[in-house]
């Protein structure tokens, strides 16, 4: 522990201290929740309630803030109209918290991420500069990294897809090439106003 020495930095090593903290508890939270999925995927039961999806896109979006405003990122939510889903809450928090996390981490300094609620789901938008060619269905695979930074184990896309599926419903990309990617998130049937 270098960074509690006597000459040290309090604020700089306050810092290094809570990123490791977050992320430790981000691998934890990524941890739990493959284990939780895949017990849905042997027959366990995921708890359905109606879920309104503002209450968890705006609670994801605070969850991020710090992270983004340490990058000069811009958080947006879109939400025109009142959208509410069968679905269980945490898993649901996971997904969202997921997808927001990684538009935060490849979003350009200064850029902005965009989420947007509509009547089947959301939308999250960021401004990552696109994916290389080829990458579109790549990305949602487990342990894969798309890009340089490797600080995480590349399993949050793939989190995200299988709660997503979960719930009957499907996660999809579209590259925006030169500008970023839109994850969308369309639960069929499932959502209401």
């Amino acid at each position: 522990m270098h960074l509690l020495h006597s000459g040290s930095n309090p604020e700089r090593t306050l810092q290094v201290l809570g990123r490791s903290l977050a992320q430790l508890s981000e691998t934890v939270d990524q941890a739990l929740m493959d284990a939780r999925l895949r017990g849905v995927d042997a027959g366990a039961a995921l708890h359905l309630e109606p879920v309104d999806l503002e209450a968890v896109l705006s609670r994801t979006l605070e969850d991020s803030r710090p992270d983004a405003e340490a990058r000069h990122i811009a958080l947006t939510l879109q939400a025109p109209a009142r959208v509410q889903v069968q679905a269980d809450a945490r898993v649901l928090g996971s997904v969202f918290g997921n997808l927001v996390r990684n538009a935060v981490k490849f979003t350009r300094s200064g850029g902005t991420v965009t989420v947007r609620l509509n009547p089947e789901g959301a939308e999250v938008e960021d401004e990552c500069g696109g994916l290389p060619k080829g990458d579109e269905q790549k990305i949602f695979d487990a342990f894969r990294q798309s890009n340089q930074d490797r600080s995480g184990f590349g399993l949050g896309l793939a989190i995200a897809r299988q709660g997503v599926e979960a719930h009957g419903g499907e996660l999809t990309v579209r590259n925006l090439p030169g500008r970023g990617c839109v994850f969308i998130v369309r639960f069929a049937g499932n959502a209401s106003h």
